[in-house]
């Protein structure tokens, strides 16, 4: 769904087909098999094959990346050669861009009786240490009650210890597009407006949790 259609849907609107795009337009999947081996003896054990699935971007698809902090020495540097990036440091070219990623705007909401109702949709995979329940209180950050939730399989990632050189332990995400649906009070309205845009949970700062606030009720229009 492009910017423009996810605002649509914040709204508590049906997104507009032109706004729907197939994954198939975007990328492919490329599966593979493989097998672990001990780096001294190359040998492998019982359990040790793997089945893992990669992404292919279409020809014309990149992907976008907000990052700060960049010395001027370090963007002059980057876009001169590819570049590995990614658990599995695949190269890549970098095009350097000094604006924001558009991000749709948080909608405007009317309360009755004293109750807050919106939404909170993943956009990346939330670190959380239990799945959300319905009555829960304050989720993950999240003013309010959860009324009920969106959610597909849990997503399970690792990852690599870069200082001890071995795996991270496998740990199930809220997958990106679930979506919760809350009620706070109305005292809440800045708290939650404040959460538009910004990570929740935990390992923000490694890009996890961000979310889209949005309003929902009763009805489509």
């Amino acid at each position: 769904i492009t910017a423009e259609g996810l605002e649509q849907v914040l709204q508590n609107k049906w997104p507009d087909e032109k706004h729907l795009v197939h994954q198939n337009q975007l990328w492919s999947k490329e599966s593979r098999i493989g097998i672990a081996r001990s780096d001294d003896s190359r040998t492998t054990k019982e359990g040790a094959m793997y089945s893992p699935s990669h992404i292919r971007l279409r020809k014309g698809v990149s992907i976008a990346m907000e990052v700060d902090g960049l010395s001027q020495e370090c963007k002059k540097e980057l876009p001169k050669q590819p570049q590995p990036v990614g658990g599995e440091s695949r190269a890549c070219w970098f095009h350097l861009c000094e604006h924001s990623l558009p991000f749709p705007k948080l909608p405007e909401w009317n309360t009755s009786e004293g109750t807050l109702r919106y939404t909170a949709t993943a956009l990346t995979p939330i670190a959380v240490s239990n799945p959300p329940k319905p009555e829960e209180e304050n989720y993950a950050e999240l003013p309010g009650r959860i009324v009920s939730a969106c959610l597909s399989r849990p997503m399970i990632l690792g990852g690599w210890d870069s200082l001890k050189c071995r795996p991270l332990p496998l740990k199930p995400y809220l997958a990106p597009g679930s979506v919760l649906f809350l009620e706070a009070k109305t005292e809440e309205r800045e708290n939650v407006k404040k959460l538009h845009n910004h990570a929740i949970g935990d390992r923000t700062k490694w890009g996890f949790g961000l979310v889209a606030i949005g309003i929902w009720n009763d009805s489509h229009k």
